[in-house]
């Protein structure tokens, strides 16, 4: 497959990470997501599973969170955070 190809089948990217997180929510059709981070404590509140897929070789680690158990409009104001680093 081309990168272009590639591109065109990705789902839209969200972040609640600083000014993203004030962008609206992903859809409540939206039931998995790819985490990017080193600790997904925060999802795992609200997804019934959330796994590690993969290394970043950064530090950051890929985490697949499946199986949303509320409305993103519940949790997404708690998933907002300033961090830089």
């Amino acid at each position: 497959m081309s990168p272009e190809a590639l591109i065109l089948t990705l789902p839209p990217v969200r972040s609640s990470n600083r000014s993203y997180g004030w962008f609206p929510p992903p859809s409540d059709d939206v039931d998995t997501v790819l985490y990017v981070g080193s600790d997904p404590g925060e999802l795992r509140p609200w997804f019934a599973d959330v796994r590690p897929v993969g290394d970043t070789g950064t530090g950051a680690r890929l985490w697949l969170a499946t199986g949303r158990l509320a409305p993103w409009s519940d949790f997404w104001p708690a998933l907002r955070h300033l961090d830089v680093a």
